[in-house]
C-alpha cells in the first residue's frame, strides 16, 4: 500500500482549507462594517422644584457619524431598584409627569439638547431617558432623579378662587332676596 497518494490528498486538503480560510477572511475585511460610537452625558440629572413648576436641564449626545436617534422616557413606580432599567415600566403620563425632549434627532458629533419636566404631584420620582438607533442595536440613557415639593401657592390661589366664587354667590343671593322683598 502506497502512502504517497494519501499524503498528497492530505496536503491538498490542507491547502484547500487555507485558501478557503483566507478567502473568508478577505470577505470579512472587505465587507462594510456599520458600527457607531454613541455617548450621552451626564449620566444622571437631578431635578428639584415645586409641583406644577416647569424645570429644565441640558444633556449632550455624542455620535461619531450621522445617526438618527429616537428618544423615550421610562419611569419607576417606587424607589426599590432605582438603577435596574428592567423595573422601569411606566411612561410619564401614567405618573402625571409632563416631559419635553427631542424624540427624534439627527446627530453628528456632540450636541446639547434640553429636557423640561413638570410634575402634577409632589414626591420623589425616578426615571430614565433612553435614545437608540432605529433598529435598537445601539442605545444610551440618562437616569433622572426628581424631588418635587408641595406648591402651597397653588392651594392659596385655589382657596382665593373658591372664596371669590362663594362671596359672589352670596352677594347675588342677597340681591335676589332684596329684589323679592321690594316686590312684596
Amino acid at each position: 500500500m502506497d502512502i504517497k497518494p494519501k499524503l498528497y490528498l492530505l496536503q491538498w486538503h490542507n491547502k484547500l482549507f487555507i485558501i478557503n480560510f483566507l478567502f473568508i477572511l478577505i470577505l470579512f475585511l472587505i465587507q462594510n462594517v456599520n458600527g457607531i460610537q454613541l455617548g450621552i452625558s451626564p449620566e444622571e440629572l437631578y431635578f428639584f422644584g415645586k409641583e406644577g413648576e416647569v424645570i429644565c436641564k441640558n444633556y449632550s449626545i455624542f455620535t461619531d457619524k450621522m445617526a438618527n436617534l429616537y428618544g423615550n422616557d421610562l419611569w419607576l413606580n417606587n424607589n426599590d431598584e432605582r438603577k435596574n432599567i428592567l423595573k422601569y415600566k411606566n411612561i410619564s403620563k401614567e405618573l402625571n409627569v409632563s416631559i419635553k425632549i427631542k424624540e427624534k434627532i439627527l446627530n453628528n458629533g456632540r450636541k446639547i439638547y434640553p429636557i423640561c419636566l413638570e410634575f402634577d404631584n409632589f414626591g420623589e420620582y425616578n426615571g430614565a431617558i433612553i435614545y437608540s438607533n432605529k433598529n435598537g442595536q445601539a442605545g444610551v440613557g440618562i437616569w433622572i432623579k426628581a424631588k418635587i415639593i408641595e406648591n402651597k401657592e397653588k392651594y392659596k390661589s385655589l382657596i382665593i378662587g373658591l372664596l371669590l366664587t362663594m362671596s359672589n354667590t352670596l352677594l347675588l343671593s342677597l340681591l335676589i332676596m332684596q329684589k323679592k322683598q321690594k316686590t312684596i
